[in-house]
């Protein structure tokens, strides 16, 4: 019983991972435990093995697997936050630190980050830094609490940001565009500008607007996107570059362009005490969800990734919200 009692906490204060003032505790411990997986599964990194093999993904997993079992052994009450089929979580995880940049994965081997840091405010942002250094935790990310910028980049630059305001993009993408003329066809969708956005991102139904906007053709795995407008009752397109736009990479456009139009919804949030709870209205670009999820929790650990409700340790939370705030994005306090 004192060990039940005791670990959760023990690894809590480790990691600074505070409750918040009207937490469920068990969303505390998931959380707990979902911060040490990834602690743990960093820690093998350095892992010697027998035949002095590299570090693989198996292996990754492998341990985080392990350590889940071990503590949904020691809590029983662990087993309705984790559910009983651990692979979407280790997944999840691996690919929140491999997309946030504090995992390398390279020719069957994975190796850590080399370390890199950037402050924002009294908040130190850092990763590569070795198991046995003091670190605290907020998701998977690491940090520290110091004004100290000995060695540090900014932090749009370690997160390879934009160093353009989302209207400054779209702007550009409008100026710099080659238009050809165009006949839209049934398999034409259409960016949705306008709220509610519930009912998804993309429409069949042709804007009124005779403005620029963003379509896309082809299905899933084999889709190109366009800048289309209508002028004197034809149709033109700019396709943008495959690289720019492939698998969710588009929504560097589409936030873009809700942006321009002031049609952005604002992200909400509310404090708990010593953390705070996210509710994204919209995905931002994939660069910027990649730093919000690898400094947060999610609301569950199951049926995952819910990537639109997160939870972060307070101070992490502001300097993330300052850095998005002076690229175009918006938070409403609730």
């Amino acid at each position: 019983m004192n060990r039940q009692n005791n670990l959760i906490p023990i690894m809590a204060r480790r990691y600074r991972i505070e409750r918040g003032t009207t937490e469920p505790v068990e969303q505390w411990q998931m959380r707990v435990i979902y911060s040490v997986l990834g602690q743990m599964a960093d820690a093998s990194l350095w892992d010697k093995t027998e035949d002095d093999q590299p570090i693989s993904v198996v292996h990754f997993k492998s341990r985080m697997k392990d350590l889940l079992e071990s503590y949904c052994g020691i809590f029983n009450g662990l087993r309705k936050l984790f559910g009983y089929d651990y692979e979407k979580l280790l997944e999840e995880i691996y690919n929140v630190q491999l997309e946030g940049g504090k995992i390398y994965h390279s020719a069957y081997r994975l190796s850590p980050a080399s370390y890199s840091a950037a402050v924002v405010d009294d908040v130190l942002f850092a990763r590569g830094m070795a198991p046995d250094e003091q670190q605290l935790v907020s998701g998977q990310g690491t940090y520290l609490l110091s004004s100290n910028n000995k060695e540090s980049v900014p932090l749009p630059e370690m997160f390879q940001l934009p160093d353009q305001t989302l209207t400054e993009t779209w702007r550009y993408l409008v100026k710099t565009a080659k238009w050809n003329q165009f006949r839209p066809n049934d398999i034409t969708e259409f960016l949705r500008t306008d709220p509610p956005f519930k009912y998804g991102y993309w429409q069949r139904e042709k804007p009124v607007a005779q403005e620029v906007t963003l379509i896309r053709m082809g299905m899933n795995g084999n889709r190109f996107y366009y800048l289309y407008q209508e002028k004197e009752g034809q149709a033109f397109v700019s396709q943008l570059p495959v690289w720019m736009t492939e698998d969710h990479f588009y929504r560097r456009v589409s936030n873009a362009l809700l942006s321009a139009k002031q049609s952005l919804p604002a992200a909400t949030y509310h404090e708990d005490g010593a953390i705070v709870m996210l509710s994204l209205q919209y995905l931002p670009a994939a660069e910027e969800l990649n730093l919000i999820k690898l400094y947060s929790w999610p609301t569950s650990c199951i049926e995952l990734p819910h990537d639109f409700n997160r939870i972060f340790a307070k101070d992490v939370f502001y300097a993330i919200k300052k850095t998005l705030e002076a690229i175009g994005y918006q938070f409403v306090k609730e």
